[in-house]
């Protein structure tokens, strides 16, 4: 989902949302992987697409912003409590939340629904991507993606099988 992102900011230079429950978790996670790399992986971003050509000149620790070549900008957020203030007032193209099982309650669902919201910048594609794992019949993700699904929601399932090929194989094998 992150390089989908990453490759229609490319495409389509605008303002680009990624976000997380926490600083914390963004930046162990997907902020790392975006920007590091994730293990032997290549970072998501290419360096040589940021402004400058390098992440020292394309990302600023300070904004939290990546910066590429073609004027488009990536911001990572937090989701934490008053989260909303955080994200009001962005007009943005995309927006990828990772783990979004991790917002609980209505406070989850009124972020959502906000991120929802700021998706008018029509240089982009207006979406938002979101990765969850498994959260439980009573979660207000069930109610929107399975039993009510929003109006142009699509839902994509993958298991740990569709994935094998990229993991150890006794990693596979114990969570077999």
């Amino acid at each position: 989902a992150a390089r989908l992102l990453v490759e229609t900011a490319l495409e389509r230079p605008a303002l680009y949302l990624v976000a997380r429950a926490t600083y914390r978790v963004l930046k162990d996670t997907t902020q790392r992987a975006m920007l590091h790399g994730d293990g032997p992986l290549p970072p998501l971003i290419p360096h040589q697409a940021m402004r400058g050509g390098s992440l020292g000149s394309g990302y600023r620790s300070s904004d939290e912003t990546v910066y590429l070549a073609n004027g488009a900008e990536i911001v990572f957020r937090s989701l934490e409590e008053n989260a909303t203030e955080k994200i009001r007032g962005l007009t943005l193209a995309g927006a990828l939340v990772d783990q979004i099982e991790e917002l609980r309650f209505e406070e989850g669902e009124r972020l959502y629904d906000e991120i929802l919201g700021r998706l008018s910048d029509a240089r982009g594609p207006m979406k938002l991507l979101a990765i969850a794992n498994p959260a439980g019949l009573t979660h207000w993700l069930y109610r929107r993606f399975v039993t009510e699904p929003d109006r142009g929601a699509a839902t994509v399932h993958f298991t740990l099988h569709d994935n094998a090929v990229n993991l150890p194989a006794d990693y596979v094998a114990a969570m077999e």
